[in-house]
């Protein structure tokens, strides 16, 4: 199923490298593994929604009938954003975990959420 390719492909288009550094910061920081595995989750939520948002803009500069398999092309525009929104809350739920210092975490976040 077309869905379940594009989710596959983000998460490893994305999702692995963000997973990679989240996972570098905790072994710095000395997290536990808990806090270790709620960094990974924290990662992938997060790389998903940056790779949907990514989907999203260039679906409003490209043809969307490009034949491209992407988050946009599978779920439509507001499919993409429910999806999108849907990442997000999953990763500001894992940077709560983390208290005051999470707040990094929502600061990316942050970052790649539409105004």
């Amino acid at each position: 199923m077309a869905a379940d390719a594009v989710q596959r492909m983000e998460s490893l288009k994305t999702g692995r490298l963000f997973e990679a550094a989240a996972r570098m910061g905790g072994i710095v920081g000395g997290a536990s593994e808990p806090e270790m595995d709620e960094l990974s989750q924290f990662a992938s939520h997060f790389g998903l929604a940056f790779q949907i948002r990514d989907d999203m803009e260039d679906a409003a500069v490209q043809d969307s009938g490009s034949g491209r398999l992407t988050a946009v092309s599978v779920w439509g525009l507001e499919g993409a954003r429910v999806r999108f929104d849907s990442s997000v809350a999953a990763a500001n739920r894992c940077a709560d975990r983390f208290g005051q210092a999470g707040s990094k975490l929502r600061d990316l976040i942050d970052l790649i959420s539409f105004a």
